[in-house]
């Protein structure tokens, strides 16, 4: 277990990746993504085991990218791919209309078309909400939670916003 943060209640501790408050536990971490252990459980838990509430579209359907672009990691091959594919995705969903039945397809396409893409330094901070808010909140409505953190993960990488949608035209004229 990590030394707990000052101010942080006994037994928690914050996400390195996000800043949230998350439980200080033991927990296998992703290889790559750059969450704690207790951000990564919560995760894995919520949304890979279906636990969380439908979301709006296209918001439900971006909660990987948004939780990825959240969590980058530190510079290296799987982690430079992963902010890579993920920022392009929320870009060509939020900004440039794509439907969301179509985000399998682009990320894959992103990995195959660009394998040597450059690390993109992340952001100080990365939006005021985050994952685990939404798990805190899934009693209640989420529609405006979930909208705030998808679309303050993209804007909080908006010094590369120029740099992520040139990538993002290559790949739709790639992709026809």
């Amino acid at each position: 277990m990590t030394e707990p943060d000052e101010g942080a209640p006994v037994g928690q501790v914050r996400c390195y990746g996000c800043g949230a408050l998350v439980p200080d536990v033991t927990w296998p971490s992703h290889r790559y993504v750059g969450a704690s252990p207790g951000c990564w459980a919560i995760y894995a838990e919520v949304a890979g085991g279906g636990l969380l509430p439908p979301l709006p579209i296209p918001y439900g359907a971006l909660v990987v990218d948004a939780y990825m672009a959240q969590h980058p990691g530190v510079p290296g091959p799987q982690s430079t791919q992963s902010v890579w594919v993920h920022l392009i995705a929320l870009q060509l969903v939020l900004e440039g209309g794509w439907p969301t039945s179509q985000l399998i397809r682009l990320r894959k396409t992103v990995g195959d078309l660009f394998p040597d893409l450059s690390w993109l330094e992340p952001p100080a901070f990365l939006g005021p909400v985050t994952f685990p808010d939404l798990d805190e909140a899934s009693d209640g409505p989420l529609d405006d939670l979930a909208r705030a953190w998808v679309d303050g993960v993209w804007a909080a990488w908006s010094v590369h916003h120029a740099t992520v949608r040139g990538k993002a035209a290559e790949l739709v004229v790639a992709l026809g």
